[in-house]
């Protein structure tokens, strides 16, 4: 549990140094930082990286975020049209769910947005059909308290020596601000003030790329189809944490049906995701419950890091595109 916490954290602010993750978990400073190394040995935490906020890319009426699933005729190598479907920078997610079918996050900004993502997987050669929803994403106070604003950044204009300092940020999110102050040529003073600034707005954030199957999780989103007269969606994922802490990730529901939520969930092993489909099914709010594994996930870097980039370069400043 202190693992995945930890995770959680990191999420929010990869920058918070180990003594502070000693204090708000009770453990030294040495017990986290071997946490954390074996996490990034494991390939749990894949990477530590600057992004933009969502809001940072367009509007929040014109983002769209999507979930896809697309079935094959057969003749593709897995990896390889997984990778096919990464290289669209509006593709941040993707993987196997069952023979002949694979899904996908992506994010979209306005209809041609949209509509230039459709066209782009509809005309890979092995890809028979596609389907597409729009996301919302469910706040769930119990999994997630610190990200009830994670949309909402406060400022959207930088200074020259801010860019600067995001600048190297972005090659390495955890470099010291001693490191920062000597590199940007700016007081330390300086160089806090403007990382506190991003860390309050959140409009450029520091975060991590993490992946459970790296620690022999199985991987699945649990799709529940719920009676809105007797749950909402925040209280499902709420009561779903609660039963499965440990399980349980981010949730999501459908634009177009709100009775419907999408459910990330990873375990040990798939009998205990079939225990918490069954705890589900059994629920007297749950109208369908659906269980969806998946194999072979790839993270890329998506819209956002592609914009942060553009606006370095906007700013004169060239990024380095660390993978």
């Amino acid at each position: 549990m202190v693992d995945k916490r930890i995770c959680v954290e990191l999420l929010y602010n990869s920058r918070l140094p180990y003594r502070t993750l000693a204090q708000h978990f009770g453990l030294t400073i040495k017990s986290i930082r071997k946490r954390v190394t074996k996490l990034v040995e494991q390939g749990v935490i894949r990477k530590f990286y600057l992004t933009l906020n969502r809001t940072a890319c367009g509007s929040d009426v014109e983002t769209k975020f999507i979930l896809g699933q697309l079935w094959t005729d057969g003749t593709e190598h897995d990896d390889a049209l997984i990778q096919q479907l990464g290289n669209n920078i509006r593709i941040y997610r993707a993987f196997k769910t069952t023979r002949n079918s694979f899904g996908f996050y992506a994010m979209a900004i306005g209809f041609q947005g949209l509509s230039d993502l459709t066209e782009f997987v509809q005309r890979i050669d092995c890809v028979t059909k596609l389907e597409t929803d729009s996301l919302i994403f469910v706040l769930s106070p119990g999994l997630w308290p610190k990200l009830t604003n994670w949309h909402l950044p406060k400022v959207q204009n930088l200074t020259k020596d801010q860019w600067h300092v995001v600048r190297y940020l972005k090659d390495d999110p955890r470099m010291p601000i001693a490191d920062l102050a000597r590199a940007t040529g700016q007081p330390v003073r300086r160089v806090r003030k403007t990382i506190n600034l991003l860390i309050e707005t959140r409009y450029v954030v520091a975060t991590i790329r993490w992946a459970p199957a790296a620690a022999g999780h199985v991987e699945a989103f649990l799709r529940t189809d719920l009676d809105l007269n007797q749950s909402s969606r925040e209280k499902f994922a709420n009561w779903l944490y609660d039963k499965y802490p440990l399980a349980c990730w981010d949730a999501l529901s459908i634009a177009d049906s709100p009775s419907t939520v999408i459910q990330y969930v990873s375990a040990p092993t798939i009998h205990i995701l079939d225990e918490i489909e069954k705890t589900v099914r059994a629920a007297p709010f749950t109208k369908n419950v659906d269980l969806l594994v998946t194999y072979r996930q790839h993270r890329f870097d998506g819209l956002r890091e592609h914009r942060l980039g553009q606006l370095l370069n906007h700013a004169g400043l060239n990024a380095l595109n660390s993978q």
